[in-house]
């Protein structure tokens, strides 16, 4: 009996199940990031490899900023010996608002890149589901090329669901 149950969930999700990825455009040039220690400043509204998602930086890493779509630039300030990523969000110029991944979500350097992950519980409109976040961020000479991975699993109306999606964002120095 027990071995028909899992039989029958993991079919289910298997059937339920839907993977997105989009590769990194080849115009953007390499990710060639060293991980040291980095202060830049960005323009905070970005370019996207596909046309759904999000291209605010700032929404990225820090979604309960207050600020988030008003401000037009972002500095990044990132300390790896301390395992701080700093966040100012600037608006013409001046400073709305600063705040700091917490180091709970900031998982520092992997493979050339600095990592932020999060997790959440949704429940709501018929859904129950475990979504996280992964954002790889790579500091290039001219700007910053972020991956973007993002997963969820539950259920929609008891039907079992999960899924994966991969996208690229690139957000110019300011």
């Amino acid at each position: 009996m027990n071995v028909k149950l899992t039989t029958i969930v993991f079919l289910s999700l298997f059937l339920c199940s839907c993977a997105l990825k989009d590769d990194l455009p080849s115009e953007w040039g390499s990710l060639n990031s060293d991980c040291s220690d980095v202060i830049a400043l960005l323009d905070n509204k970005g370019a996207s490899s596909s046309e759904y998602g999000e291209s605010w930086l700032s929404v990225l890493l820090v979604p309960a900023a207050e600020f988030s779509h008003r401000a037009d630039q972002i500095k990044i300030s990132v300390n790896s010996s301390e395992n701080r990523l700093d966040i100012e969000l600037l608006s013409n110029s001046e400073i709305v608002e600063k705040l700091s991944v917490s180091s709970k979500e900031f998982k520092g350097c992997k493979d050339g890149g600095f990592v932020v992950a999060r997790s959440a519980v949704v429940n709501s409109g018929g859904a129950l589901a475990k979504e996280w976040w992964e954002f790889t961020l790579y500091f290039a000479t001219d700007s910053l090329i972020v991956s973007k991975k993002k997963g969820a699993i539950g259920t929609l109306f008891f039907v079992p669901i999960a899924g994966t999606e991969t996208q690229w964002l690139r957000f110019e120095k300011a």
